[in-house]
């Protein structure tokens, strides 16, 4: 839960609903996160071009739309780690090359390239926010197959088996939706950003 605060308002809905972003604009809101998106790997494979519309062409219009209105803001965009493909496990900078290999993928690393292109313009700041796996809380996703961790936890709460594939070896990173949270709550608060 977002802690009341004057400053901090939720708008529930698509970013390609222009009332949000007029809406933004009339209020004058200095900075945006948009954590709107479809998340499902396999409905992006089965489904690309709508898929491209949710993660990219309503980022991109809601963008165009701040822009045409010379409305000055950092705006931040939730990315994900797998945009850059399969990477060692030691830490990446922005010198590695960037090799998606899922369509949800390559749209993400779309939209962080597009931000790229227009950080810094008509007083406008990009900042994109690569995460890994993120588990806890509670979720609205597209479809069923999201949130594992939190249904195997579910399961090791109630004492139930849980199923282990393979030989248990395999390696995720995961980060806590509450470490999410006060991630984004102290980046808002920034007041500089370096360029790209």
């Amino acid at each position: 839960k977002i802690q009341k605060n004057q400053n901090i308002h939720v708008l529930k809905g698509s970013i390609g609903e222009e009332e949000i972003g007029k809406r933004l604009i009339s209020e004058n809101v200095d900075c945006f996160v948009n954590l709107y998106a479809q998340t499902d790997i396999l409905f992006a494979e089965r489904n690309a071009n709508l898929d491209f519309q949710i993660n990219v062409l309503s980022v991109v219009n809601f963008l165009s739309l701040l822009i045409q209105n010379r409305h000055q803001c950092n705006f931040f965009q939730i990315g994900t780690v797998t945009q850059f493909g399969l990477t060692p496990p030691s830490p990446i900078d922005e010198s590695y090359e960037s090799n998606p290999e899922t369509i949800f993928d390559l749209h993400k690393n779309l939209i962080e390239e597009y931000l790229k292109a227009i950080d810094g313009k008509y007083g406008f700041r990009g900042i994109s926010i690569r995460l890994s796996n993120v588990y806890g809380g509670e979720s609205a996703q597209f479809s069923g197959n999201r949130g594992v961790v939190n249904r195997v936890i579910e399961l090791a709460k109630a004492k139930n088996r849980i199923s282990v594939y393979g030989d248990g070896h395999y390696y995720r990173n995961y980060i806590h939706v509450l470490d999410v949270a006060k991630c984004i709550q102290k980046l808002t608060s920034l007041s500089d950003f370096p360029s790209n």
